[in-house]
């Protein structure tokens, strides 16, 4: 049982918690502008740090070569007098104004002439070589890790009275400066520190930090110790915060001598205890400020709300009258309210009087609810079919009864083809309104013992029991593929969908459901990779099966890397003429090992593959590379017709790609016609419309291939800007020896025509059909009859005998043969 808490205080809690939230949303947001004030006030203080000590540096600079210009005009420039000069040295060391060191004389070859103390070292030789390179001042900051000290040397040139040019160097202590410029910032604590870098991307090893020289503060060593190990350097330069006991401070760096890569910075270090203790101080008054208001506002909505709880509290203990069924009693107790208005309250006492009435109707519906309401359970909301759950139970429950009967248990698994495209061109919406449509579809075609389920997306599964033999099977599969076959009809849509069925077989309970439903799946795909649109039976070998499409891709994969695929060249003649009209490109693969591999053996694996779309760019620039060879050629005047998968055409990159490739050539756009399915033409009519007119105005031209074997409407035909269609095959090889195919033909060539396309027949293989076809006024035919599709290889070679002049030689004799015969009868 949950715990109770009254509305009063679940009102002060919320209102509790929203000021809360108000509360610190004001303080984290103060906080941020503290810091950023903060944080600016620390880079100013920063620059001006900078500013002063290089004020102090340049003035310094300034009296050093002031002092060394008129010491050296004193007594080197007119007398060189060397032992006047040192007197003057040693009297400036006892005066200690500029706070020098030592002083040295180099002359031109690097020997010192003179020396106030120590030998010159290689930093003073080296700035030595540096002024007579130059001929004036330089200066040079350097540290001594040993000795913990850092200088500043100021060297000049000097030409002595023996006109020799020497360079006068002094050397002074850099820790003067930095007391200097502790006098000016009280505040600040200073130091000069040598940081190592750990790798080009500045990672600073803090315990490898040495201090060259500080300020007199024992603190400053533990104080650079508190640092986090793992800053980096660019955070140090900007400005880190560390603690140390009870007290805060703020740590930056910046470079002792800018330009400089040896590692050598001064670190200024700021107390800001007193930022630190004010910021938490502010917090605190809000957080006072804020309790004031929350008890305030808690007493009032406390108040406020006290009265209508114990209402409340009163009508609920008057509803278990209800449920004991004690309605009279219920009506008698008395509910007070406010006597000048009414409230939520009275309506809700009002709504449990007219409860009390109908509860015992009501009652018996709860019943009737809870039991539908576990069916929803099993049954998918969207299609009203059982779900995956009843699936399982309904599966299991039937195999289980295999050992009893002599009857099986049969699976069917299906797919709607390409339902994905339907999704992402017209939206899950209108997914859903063709997922319903199938559902019913697929309940008209089973028997009322048969089970529908919904197994996920657009997969369904049907589960036939008591099955006699497979064929009983194949007849519930055909009847699928036929409710299939009428386009659904959404709306202002029209959706032509197919599925795919994969079927298992259980011959006894010794195979899970799990299994069975696994079989059925396989066999699915197998019929998705024969193109879809049919059923495929579960069997044993299917794993081979698999295991050598699986090989076939990959072997595909290497011929696109390796250039083993090639194109083949079909004519297309005019009937009448005998002119080669152009030619028809067709994808070949020759294997290394396995020779010429049939098109219709790799063709369907590349249609399902990601790769198809990069052959087929392939095919395209190589089909317009062969047509601009035949035009050089003198094969001029000719078209070349490039079959477009569906995946290829709604590609976004085509009509760039076509363009661009036509212009690379210098060829002419009409030259080059476009074949496309029907089926491919149909699966989005408004795109298709689209890409097939904007790519028409570009001056391409189109053809339908495989016309008659799709499901193409007439009124979407007169709407496509298409130039030719092609008879399928399968009907030109009939037409003589069926009735039906030669009235398809017929009608065809009649229909084609009156809409001003031209129509050409494939597959023509005997003149008795040429003679048919031309009777029927067709235009273009190609087939075997004229010739097999040529190798591009031998492609001019085979041209140089079969045309001249621009006509197919062997058409132009059955041309002249037929007139003669018909002349004679």
């Amino acid at each position: 049982m949950r715990k109770f808490i009254s509305l009063p205080w679940k009102a002060i809690t919320l209102t509790l918690g929203a000021m809360l939230v108000i509360t610190l949303t004001l303080t984290i947001f103060s906080v941020l502008q503290l810091q950023e004030e903060f944080d600016q006030r620390q880079q100013e203080k920063k620059s001006a740090a900078k500013l002063i000590y290089s004020y102090l540096q340049k003035i310094s600079n300034d009296k050093r070569i002031l002092w060394l210009t008129t010491l050296s005009s004193q007594h080197l420039v007119k007398n060189n007098d060397y032992r006047a000069f040192d007197q003057a040295v040693q009297h400036q060391f006892d005066l200690d104004e500029l706070r020098i060191d030592s002083v040295w004389v180099l002359n031109e070859q690097g020997q010192q002439v003179y020396a106030s103390s120590a030998e010159a070292n290689g930093k003073v030789r080296q700035v030595a070589r540096q002024v007579f390179e130059q001929q004036s001042v330089a200066e040079l900051i350097y540290c001594e890790q040993e000795k913990s000290n850092c200088y500043h040397i100021v060297a000049m040139p000097v030409m002595t009275s023996a006109n020799e040019m020497t360079a006068l160097i002094s050397r002074a202590n850099l820790s003067d400066l930095l007391f200097t410029f502790l006098a000016l910032n009280e505040n600040t604590r200073l130091a000069i520190v040598n940081v190592p870098l750990v790798n080009s991307e500045q990672h600073t090893n803090l315990r490898a930090l040495s201090i060259l020289t500080r300020s007199n503060d024992d603190k400053i060593v533990p104080i650079i110790e508190s640092l986090a190990q793992e800053l980096t350097l660019s955070e140090l330069k900007k400005s880190v915060s560390t603690e140390f006991g009870d007290e805060h401070f703020s740590i930056s760096l910046f470079e002792l001598q800018p330009g400089s890569k040896d590692g050598n910075y001064v670190m200024l270090i700021d107390d800001i205890t007193q930022y630190r203790q004010t910021n938490e101080a502010f917090q605190r008054a809000i957080v006072v400020i804020a309790t004031i208001i929350f008890v305030l506002i808690a007493v009032v909505v406390f108040v406020l709300t006290r009265r209508s709880s114990q209402r409340l509290l009163k009508l609920a203990a008057d509803l278990p009258l209800l449920a004991e069924k004690r309605f009279d009693e219920f009506r008698r107790r008395k509910f007070s309210g406010f006597r000048l208005t009414s409230d939520e309250l009275d309506i809700l006492h009002s709504s449990a009087s007219d409860l009390a009435d109908q509860l015992e109707e009501l009652h018996f519906k709860i019943e009737q609810n809870t039991r539908e309401l576990e069916n929803i359970a099993m049954y998918d909301l969207l299609t009203g079919l059982p779900n995956r759950n009843m699936l399982n139970f309904q599966l299991k429950k039937n195999l289980a009864t295999l050992s009893r009967s002599q009857d099986y248990v049969a699976l069917l698994f299906l797919d709607l083809d390409d339902f994905k495209k339907v999704n992402d061109s017209h939206g899950h919406n209108m997914g859903d309104f063709l997922l319903e449509e199938a559902a019913r579809r697929l309940r008209m075609s089973i028997r009322d013992t048969d089970i529908a389920c919904r197994f996920g997306g657009d997969e369904f599964v049907i589960v036939l029991p008591q099955v006699q033999k497979w064929e009983d099977v194949e007849r519930v599969a055909d009847k699928l593929l036929q409710a299939f076959k009428q386009p659904i009809q959404i709306e202002d849509h029209r959706f032509y969908v197919s599925t795919s069925i994969g079927g298992a077989l259980a011959k006894d309970n010794s195979i899970t459901a799990e299994d069975l439903i696994r079989n059925a799946d396989m066999a699915m795909y197998e019929a998705k990779d024969n193109g879809g649109n049919c059923y495929q039976i579960y069997d044993a070998g299917m794993y081979q099966r698999v295991a050598h499409k699986v090989l076939l891709e990959t072997e595909v994969r290497e011929a696109i890397v390796q250039g083993q695929f090639s194109l083949s060249l079909q004519p297309q003649v005019e009937i009448n003429s005998g002119r080669l009209f152009g030619f028809e490109a067709l994808l070949r693969w020759n294997h290394p090992k396995r020779g010429l591999v049939s098109p219709d053996e790799f063709i369907p694996v590349l249609e399902n593959s990601k790769h198809m779309i990069e052959l087929g760019y392939w095919v395209i620039r190589h089909s317009i590379e062969l047509l601009k060879q035949l035009n050089e050629a003198g094969y001029t005047g000719i078209s070349i017709a490039i079959n477009l998968s569906a995946g290829q055409f709604v590609d976004p990159g085509l009509y760039r790609f076509l363009v661009e490739q036509a212009q690379a050539f210098g060829v002419d756009a009409g030259a080059i016609e476009l074949e496309l399915t029907e089926r491919t033409l149909v699966e989005d009519i408004d795109k298709t419309l689209e890409t097939m007119h904007k790519l028409r105005d570009r001056g391409f031209s189109f053809s339908i291939d495989d016309f008659g074997t799709g499901y193409s409407s007439l009124s979407y035909l007169k709407k496509m800007p298409v130039d030719c269609i092609k008879i399928d095959k399968c009907f030109v090889s009939g037409m003589l020896d069926n009735q039906a195919d030669m009235q398809i033909v017929m009608s065809t060539i009649a229909m084609v025509r009156n809409l001003g396309m031209k129509v050409i027949a494939e597959g023509v293989e005997n003149r008795a059909q040429l003679r048919f076809l031309k009777s029927e006024q067709c235009d273009l035919v190609q087939g075997y009859l004229f010739s097999r599709p040529i190798c591009e290889t031998v492609l001019m070679e085979e041209l140089k005998t079969k045309v001249s002049r621009g006509v197919w030689i062997e058409a132009a004799e059955m041309s002249k043969q037929h007139l003669l015969e018909s002349g004679h009868n």
